[in-house]
C-alpha cells in the first residue's frame, strides 16, 4: 500500500473514532437530560404564556387596588403589599410557575402607580427618576417573591406526607 493510501485508511479511523465518541456522548446527554441537568435546564428556560401574563396582571392590579382601599395606608406601600398578595394568590391557585410573567406584572402595576405620582417626579427631576426606576424593581421583586411564598404553600398543601 502507498504511503497516502495508508495516509487516507488512518484518516477514515479516526473520523470512525471521532463519529463513535460523538454518539457515546449524545447518549450521555441524553441520560443527562432526563436527570438533575435536564430538570435545572428546564427550571431555567423561561416559559412565557400569555395566559399567565394575563393572570398575573389581573392579580397584581387586584392586589394594589384592594390593599389601597385599607384607609391611612400610603399609595406606594398599598402598591407593593398589593403585588405581594396578587403574586401569592396567583402562586396558590396556579399549578405551574410564572415567576417571569409575574416580574413583568409587578414592573408594569408599579410603573402604573408611578402615573398618579406623575408630577411629583417630574418636579423632582434626576432624583424623580431614580426613586421610579426603584419603585419598577420593588415592584418586580415583590411580586416575584410573593408568587415564590404562594407555589411554596401550595406545594406544602398538595404534596403527600
Amino acid at each position: 500500500m502507498s504511503r497516502s493510501g495508508e495516509s487516507l485508511l488512518e484518516r477514515e479511523q479516526d473520523a470512525d473514532r471521532d463519529t463513535e465518541t460523538a454518539r457515546e456522548s449524545l447518549g450521555q446527554n441524553s441520560r443527562e437530560s432526563r436527570g438533575r441537568l435536564g430538570r435545572l435546564r428546564r427550571r431555567l428556560t423561561p416559559s412565557f404564556s400569555g395566559r399567565s401574563l394575563l393572570l398575573a396582571v389581573v392579580a397584581a392590579l387586584a392586589g394594589s387596588v384592594l390593599v389601597g382601599m385599607i384607609p391611612f395606608v400610603p399609595g406606594s406601600v398599598a402598591t407593593l403589599v398589593g403585588l405581594a398578595l396578587g403574586g401569592f394568590l396567583l402562586g396558590v391557585v396556579q399549578s405551574t410557575a410564572s415567576y417571569l410573567e409575574m416580574a413583568l406584572a409587578g414592573g408594569a402595576a408599579a410603573a402604573l402607580s408611578l402615573v398618579s405620582d406623575l408630577l411629583l417626579f417630574s418636579a423632582a427631576g434626576t432624583a424623580g427618576s431614580i426613586v421610579a426606576g426603584g419603585s419598577v424593581i420593588a415592584g418586580v421583586l415583590v411580586g416575584v417573591v410573593g408568587h415564590y411564598f404562594g407555589r411554596d404553600l401550595r406545594n406544602g398543601l398538595t404534596r403527600s406526607l
